[in-house]
């Protein structure tokens, strides 16, 4: 475990780079629902969910390549929101919730195949050669599925922990609201709606769950479980995210902040509050999502501008 912060008190996000450029006339070099970004190899893989692909960018956010398109076919995406690399192959594996399979493509753009799952994925996972699908299976009261080198299922795991929260299809939906970050052999779950992080071992094994430590989050979460009792109120579930993305990074936890959307707080290991990391400048705070942070660089999906916003910590003048 790292000890003290990575940063000084006083340092804050600079934005460095943002993409696509609004004025190209490339064909392709559009973003308009980014939602999942993983970096391969100095690249950027975004996840478009409204084009139905990915698209690829490089480190200057100059437009590479476009893999996949809408439909049903081979090679072709339904709705889909999130994608992962396998560091080893280049392989790209996109959870294809619209068709209920994992889409799989070469880092070039060429179709490799599918996987067929029993239920829609939420999210798709390669660690360590191993593919493990997020979505929750009702039948085997589980929240993960992991596939053999067969591309067999092997195993479910991931149960329904929180007692406060209903087993209710809205209260699922405070379990499969999360990110998934990994480091060595472990896989992390960062949730948006509950302040816990859970952490599996390669086999499904639970090593560890702890809570995010803070009262400001803690009030979120309780109004979220009097918002599940009561139910939808004209069709509105009162139920809301603390975070709006989260990641691991050396040792340390990075959330953008739901309510405090001009910092990005970071936590050690142990779900303690070492720091906020505010916006420099408050007009070009991220207003979506916090993705990743790669190399010490902090990067954004912002829905609605359709961009990549890329940030750094910068000494702030005291």
């Amino acid at each position: 475990m790292l000890e003290g912060s990575l940063w000084a008190q006083n340092d804050a996000l600079v934005q460095r780079i943002a993409f696509p450029n609004e004025e190209s006339r490339i064909e392709d070099d559009y973003l308009v629902h980014p939602y999942d970004l993983k970096v391969y190899k100095g690249s950027y893989y975004i996840c478009d969910a409204e084009e139905c692909c990915v698209k690829v960018f490089s480190a200057n956010g100059q437009f590479i390549r476009k893999i996949g398109r809408k439909g049903q076919g081979p090679g072709e995406l339904g709705t889909t929101f999130k994608l992962d690399i396998d560091e080893e192959s280049g392989l790209i594996y996109c959870a294809d919730a619209g068709n209920s399979r994992i889409d799989v493509f070469e880092s070039s753009g060429d179709f490799r195949g599918m996987i067929r799952t029993l239920v829609p994925p939420r999210d798709v996972i390669c660690l360590k050669g191993t593919i493990i699908t997020a979505s929750y299976n009702r039948i085997l009261n589980s929240l993960y599925t992991m596939y053999d080198s067969q591309l067999r299922i092997a195993k479910t795991f991931g149960e329904l922990f929180d007692a406060n929260v209903p087993n209710t299809p809205n209260g699922l939906y405070l379990y499969t609201m999360a990110n998934h970050a990994k480091e060595g052999s472990s896989l992390y779950v960062l949730f948006e709606c509950l302040p816990f992080v859970s952490i599996y071992s390669l086999d499904g094994r639970l090593v560890d769950r702890l809570t995010i430590d803070n009262k400001d989050i803690t009030s979120i979460y309780d109004k979220n479980i009097v918002g599940l009792k009561k139910g939808p109120v004209d069709g509105v579930l009162g139920v809301s995210p603390w975070n709006r993305g989260g990641c691991l990074y050396k040792g340390r936890y990075y959330y953008l902040a739901d309510f405090k959307t001009d910092e990005v707080w970071e936590f050690d290991l142990n779900g303690k509050l070492s720091r906020k990391i505010p916006f420099r400048d408050k007009t070009r705070k991220a207003t979506y999502r916090l993705v990743t942070v790669d190399n010490g660089k902090f990067i954004f999906l912002d829905w609605y501008s359709g961009q990549v916003q890329v940030y750094e910590i910068e000494q702030m003048a005291r």
